[in-house]
């Protein structure tokens, strides 16, 4: 009382100015909640969109907003808490479609890869693989004839056919795994073919068993790689 007249202050309108009781449904259409300690209008509809996005974010913020003193925010961090189990929800829904979609994807691709570009290649593997082998093991004659095809054949052919498997590209892990055997195993052949021609050129065996090695080794990988592939097109019903 001051002066003879009643002075009183209101801290809200009542009920927030609606029609009825404050609640999840309703929180967005209080006028300036600002006011009463909430988000503002716009930042609320935000952060609802957000919490349905990325529904971790939306249970931060209403964990945070259960100690304010605004019963406004608590109501809105309700609303979020609702939108993130909405979001965690539709990303269940949705797991089993992205999962799939990436086994479409990756079935397509290991199909384009092994029934398209593989072979637009393989014919310079067997050529230099041919050359090399019409000139060793049992049709090996002399280090000489060997020499002559080594490089006038086997490893110009066989660098041609590494620079094209090397520029292969494949997007899917499983597949950039299997060919990453593939160019590995070729790069390992490709060097014992030059490590054998020095060899060869300096009449040195030690070099000679260093590229044997290599060679060998180099061939491993490569069954490795002819191994894993199966085994994908397999598991993908693309085994021929």
């Amino acid at each position: 009382m001051e002066g003879g007249k009643e002075r009183y202050v209101q801290t809200k309108p009542d009920n927030y100015g609606l029609k009825k009781n404050l609640s999840i449904w309703n929180v967005h259409k209080v006028k300036n909640p600002e006011a009463f300690g909430g988000y503002g209008a716009v930042g609320q509809k935000l952060l609802c969109v957000l919490s349905v996005l990325a529904w971790p974010v939306g249970l931060i913020l209403y964990f945070l907003t259960i100690f304010s003193n605004s019963q406004i925010k608590k109501v809105q961090g309700k609303a979020l808490l609702v939108g993130a189990i909405i979001g965690l929800v539709l990303s269940i829904l949705l797991l089993p479609s992205g999962i799939l979609s990436r086994s479409n994807s990756m079935q397509m691709e290991l199909s384009k890869y092994h029934y398209e570009e593989i072979p637009k290649l393989s014919r310079l593997e067997k050529d230099a693989i041919n050359a090399f082998e019409s000139v060793s093991g049992k049709n090996y004659k002399d280090d000489e004839v060997m020499q002559e095809f080594l490089i006038g054949e086997i490893i110009p052919t066989y660098s041609e056919f590494v620079a094209k498997l090397e520029n292969i590209s494949v997007k899917s892990e499983e597949v950039k795994n299997i060919h990453k055997d593939y160019v590995e195993g070729a790069r390992l052949q490709l060097e014992g073919f030059r490590i054998l021609s020095s060899a060869i050129e300096k009449g040195d065996r030690s070099l000679a068993y260093e590229a044997r090695l290599k060679l060998n080794k180099g061939e491993g990988k490569i069954v490795k790689y002819q191994q894993n592939l199966q085994v994908a097109l397999t598991s993908k019903g693309l085994s021929d």
